[in-house]
């Protein structure tokens, strides 16, 4: 899962600490001229002076202004993220208690017929751990005929993008198994098979 990184707050503050800091530069390098010009300007000197105060006094007020939208922009997108991430996180802790508790068989290939999970169903039938199966393909788990029609099934999927039900022997040591299998393809948000 995926996480908000925390120190975008940070970030966001230190951005504002530079900007002030830009703003306090640009302010003194205004005084210094202001200092500077009263002199030569005779008596339009105090009306320039006291623009030049309101100018560098109003600054902060004006940029506090001008970026308050990118602020309200960041703080809605980082929420949004933030309810992204929690609307994730419940839907992988719902399909995890799914694959853990259910009674049937339940695996995952990666297009290339490769296992990226087996339930604990799995794990009992297979003899592998899901540590053990991932990686490995079907054919590495059976090494008799049953891995390699496991496969062909796989490639059948892959090969359509449709679902198949088809029978599945394997031999265990307490005998034969057959199971009705159901396989069908992952789509991801591309419509491209992902597993």
């Amino acid at each position: 899962m995926t996480s908000i990184n925390l120190s975008a707050k940070s970030r966001y503050f230190t951005l504002l600490w530079k900007i002030a800091l830009i703003v306090f530069v640009v302010e003194g390098m205004i005084m210094l001229a202001f200092q500077w010009l009263p002199h030569n300007l005779g008596p339009m000197a105090e009306i320039v002076t006291d623009v030049g105060l309101l100018a560098v006094l109003s600054t902060p007020l004006i940029l506090a202004i001008a970026i308050r939208p990118y602020v309200d922009r960041w703080h809605q997108a980082t929420e949004e993220l933030k309810e992204s991430e929690r609307a994730l996180h419940k839907s992988e802790e719902r399909f995890r208690a799914l694959a853990r508790y259910t009674p049937n068989k339940l695996h995952i290939k990666d297009t290339e017929g490769r296992y990226i999970l087996i339930n604990r169903k799995s794990e009992e039938l297979f003899g592998v751990t899901n540590e053990e199966a991932v990686g490995k393909t079907a054919a590495d788990i059976f090494p008799s005929e049953s891995g390699e029609n496991f496969d062909a099934h796989d490639r059948a999927v892959m090969e359509t993008s449709e679902p198949i039900e088809a029978e599945e022997t394997f031999t265990m040591d307490d005998g034969v198994h057959t199971y009705l299998t159901v396989k069908f393809p992952i789509m991801g948000a591309d419509d491209e098979i992902v597993a």
